[in-house]
């Protein structure tokens, strides 16, 4: 029986690991899918909303949060600069959240507060042994 619950109970690292990808690959990709969509559609109408809800330098940050959400997208699937680009996701989804939706986080706004939580968990996580960073940077981290 005590077997069975640690076997139950316990996450073994490769597991870990693959949760990990499986959350990079379907977050990342949703995230790079938005970016795309305004990338390659009409980012000028993008950030023609932007500056339309009072965002500040909204050109400046109309594309910056194009750009993160495509490039960021991507290298969050990727697992390359994984940290950072979490950060830039998770820090763009917020200000979506609050700027754009304000008045209706449990409405329009939900999308937004979910990919800001789990971009931000994603962050605090790691990337995962499955990943470009631990590919090309494992000797760094064996040198402390």
């Amino acid at each position: 029986m005590s077997r069975l619950l640690r076997t139950l109970f316990r996450t073994q690292p490769l597991a870990q690991d693959v949760a990990l990808l499986l959350l990079r690959i379907v977050i990342g990709s949703f995230m790079a899918h938005h970016g795309y969509a305004k990338v390659f559609g009409n980012p000028a109408k993008f950030v023609s909303y932007v500056a339309s809800i009072g965002v500040p330098l909204p050109t400046i940050l109309g594309y910056a949060a194009i750009y993160a959400e495509f490039l960021g997208g991507i290298l969050i699937v990727v697992g390359l600069l994984y940290r950072p680009a979490a950060f830039v996701v998770a820090v763009t989804m917020v200000v979506a959240a609050l700027g754009a939706h304000g008045n209706d986080l449990l409405g329009d706004g939900e999308l937004a507060v979910l990919y800001a939580c789990v971009t931000l968990a994603m962050m605090l996580l790691g990337a995962g042994r499955l990943s470009a960073d631990t590919i090309l940077f494992s000797r760094f981290q064996h040198e402390q």
